[in-house]
């Protein structure tokens, strides 16, 4: 099981050029990349962000990427013999105009400096950018891996709780079906009527009370949801999708048998389970 946050970085360098790219990942239902490079390397952004779609499921991931390039490295290069026959041109020029002559060696840095094409420099630092992603993938990877191996364990602590709880609850079952039964009957008896007149319809009423309380198909469905989210925990792949819908579930069942609980005792064990229920889905919300 894998945690939906984490972080990774990665780096490589060649001939001056180096490269750094960061991985942040929070929790989000869906997989949301955004990626913040230099606009010269926006090209690359689509296919580093099919690798990251291939590696992860959910989550927002923020990447970073940074470029370091030292002097030695930028291709920028002066050509002396170009500057002085361009500036022996200029000044010839301005002295046949009456123009002011060149005076300053930043007018001829347009003519003689020599600038490399940044879609060709992106191009050769495709693969250093791939070898830092990779990198920071698996530093990424290995965190959420940690934290989810912590998350199963957790969630695992708290299921068994919520387990517990419900072997509280079936000893109480029958006892308070009885128990609501039998006021029932007093009930009946209080209002003075003939009870061989009453039998049939006491007892179709009876059924019929009984079976509205009756509150084992609900524990028995609990029973089972919490097997499932224990399989899913221990199983390969994402499951924090298949965890929310079993938490969903667990909360619908725990309402049901706290509205037809038919004792306190077992309506506060229900209650300590959606209690319960809130902790395992605020962990299972960071579960990829």
């Amino acid at each position: 099981m894998m945690s939906m946050t984490g972080f990774g970085q990665g780096s490589a360098s060649r001939d001056g050029h180096a490269v750094r790219v960061e991985l942040s990942a929070v929790n989000r239902k869906n997989l949301d990349i955004n990626t913040t490079l230099p606009r010269a390397y926006a090209a690359w952004e689509a296919h580093g962000q099919s690798r990251i779609q291939k590696a992860l499921h959910r989550g927002r991931i923020q990447v970073r990427v940074e470029i370091l390039t030292d002097n030695a490295a930028t291709g920028l290069a002066f050509d002396a013999a170009r500057a002085k026959d361009m500036l022996e041109q200029a000044n010839r020029f301005a002295a046949d105009h009456q123009l002011k002559p060149v005076d300053a060696v930043a007018d001829l840095l347009r003519f003689a400096l020599t600038v490399p094409d940044e879609q060709s420099a992106a191009e050769n630092l495709r693969d250093l950018l791939d070898t830092a992603l990779t990198d920071a993938l698996d530093e990424l990877l290995a965190m959420r891996a940690r934290e989810g191996a912590h998350l199963a364990e957790v969630l695992a602590a708290q299921l068994d709780q919520l387990e517990a709880l419900l072997r509280e609850i079936d000893p109480l079952i029958e006892p308070a079906r009885n128990s609501m039964i039998d006021k029932l009957r007093d009930s009946v008896q209080a209002l003075n009527v003939d009870l061989a007149d009453a039998q049939p319809r006491l007892l179709q009423e009876i059924a019929l009370y009984g079976e509205r309380s009756d509150i084992r198909e609900e524990t028995d469905r609990i029973q089972g949801h919490i097997q499932q989210a224990r399989e899913k925990i221990k199983a390969e792949g994402p499951c924090g999708r298949a965890l929310d819908f079993l938490c969903q579930e667990l909360g619908r069942e725990l309402n049901t048998l706290s509205v037809k609980a038919a004792s306190s005792e077992i309506n506060r064990l229900a209650l300590a389970g959606k209690e319960q229920l809130e902790m395992i889905r605020e962990q299972a919300q960071n579960v990829e």
